[in-house]
């Protein structure tokens, strides 16, 4: 009995690294909670809800309230948000621990980028598609390398050009729900 148990162990061992690599974290960002004990360290965790978090200090109770500090949990419980990305065996990524699901899908260098929740989500294709660092990545849209940021509310895409070009478009395949909506900034 204990040698067929010395055979076992390796392999479940082997099955717990090779899940492991399937979900590797690339980048985990900090909480609203860990952003104010930072300056406070007198701060504890009280509870979260839809509007905001409940905090405890020396002085008293602390209500930090705002869009994006929580998110609703798979079991339906509020959470401080913490940004978390994580790769998957299948080439992509996807950012947790937000109100907004965001993930980079789909094998090679084509990555379909993904964020919303049903009714209101949206689909946008990238090429050459790169983790740069922490939360960001690279993609190419009509030769152009474009920064791409993954953030709790959203993403934030940007692209410096170094020389004077004239007027430009610059399009990305989509498909999007009648909610979706996009802003542009800059020239």
């Amino acid at each position: 009995m204990p040698r067929f148990a010395r055979v076992l162990t390796p392999y479940f061992c082997l099955i717990a690294g090779l899940h492991a690599q399937q979900d590797a974290v690339l980048y985990t960002g900090s909480s609203a909670v860990e952003r104010f004990a930072a300056t406070d360290s007198t701060t504890k965790f009280v509870s979260a809800d839809a509007e905001g978090i409940t905090l405890t200090t020396a002085k008293g109770l602390v209500r930090v309230a705002g869009p994006y500090l929580t998110y609703q949990d798979a079991g339906g419980g509020w959470r401080p948000a913490k940004p978390k990305i994580t790769s998957d065996n299948a080439g992509g990524w996807k950012q947790s621990g937000t109100p907004m699901e965001i993930s980079l899908v789909g094998g090679g260098p084509i990555k379909h980028l993904k964020a919303g929740k049903g009714a209101d989500s949206w689909d946008l294709t990238l090429e050459a598609v790169a983790h740069t660092k922490d939360n960001a990545f690279s993609f190419v849209a009509g030769g152009q390398t474009w920064r791409l940021l993954l953030l709790p509310y959203g993403t934030k895409m940007d692209a410096t050009i170094v020389s004077r070009q004239g007027a430009r478009s610059y399009s990305l395949p989509r498909r999007s729900t009648r909610r979706a909506r996009a802003r542009r900034w800059g020239s």
